[in-house]
């Protein structure tokens, strides 16, 4: 991974010598398992430059079949009835980049970095979601749960620039169910609300909460 955000000219090098056999599972398990480490090890010493180059070489990784991420449906319940064959990249993507935050978030490895630090990991963070709300926005509501996941998990659980991201993501996700107004049914929405609520309720900043719990509100109302 330090290699990859080097440059572009090692990161393209790097990965066209890399030799695994996709043959064999254990390989390629192993090769993931150290993708993962490695991630959580590079992702906060990244510029936005070098962290733009490590998600493009994620990105080849994933696609190529090199790097396996296996991505659960928990979320399925919550989108409107698609293919997701078409987004399987993005979605391992987004469980992988959540995966790596866990990680730095947990109990070993939440003492790595002072507050400067971590607000600088939300950005990175943010920046790799509205990236990937991007690339499907159009087509597939974009998986806000995660980015509302990760604001709860940083330490002090107040990142503003996941927070900013979790509001234009909800905006995103509001204007696919209105575009899609038979999609999901008013129970359906309504647990749809309940779901986000009971994420938003962890974060610790009351100021939050509130603006997060109104938008989530609108989310499948007639109003909205």
């Amino acid at each position: 991974m330090e290699v990859c955000v080097a440059s572009d000219s090692l990161c393209s090098s790097m990965l066209a010598s890399l030799s695994l056999d996709r043959r064999r599972p254990d390989h390629v398990v192993l090769f993931s398992k150290g993708v993962l480490v490695a991630l959580t090890q590079t992702l906060p010493c990244c510029s936005a430059s070098r962290w733009r180059r490590l998600l493009g070489a994620l990105r080849r990784l994933i696609s190529s079949g090199l790097l396996h991420v296996p991505f659960s449906l928990e979320y399925v319940d919550f989108l409107p009835l698609l293919d997701l064959r078409r987004f399987a990249g993005e979605l391992r993507l987004s469980v992988l980049l959540l995966r790596a935050l866990q990680l730095l978030c947990g109990a070993s490895c939440s003492h790595w970095l002072p507050p400067d630090g971590w607000a600088h990991v939300g950005r990175l963070y943010a920046a790799a979601a509205r990236e990937m709300a991007a690339a499907v926005r159009d087509q597939l509501t974009p998986p806000a749960a995660k980015e509302a996941s990760a604001d709860v998990m940083m330490p002090g659980g107040q990142s503003e620039a996941l927070f900013l991201c979790s509001l234009e993501i909800l905006g995103h996700y509001e204007a696919v169910m209105a575009a899609f107004p038979g999609s999901s049914s008013a129970l359906e929405s309504d647990n749809t609300r309940h779901f986000f609520s009971t994420i938003t309720d962890n974060l610790q900043s009351a100021a939050m909460r509130a603006v997060l719990r109104q938008k989530i509100a609108q989310l499948g109302s007639p109003a909205a």
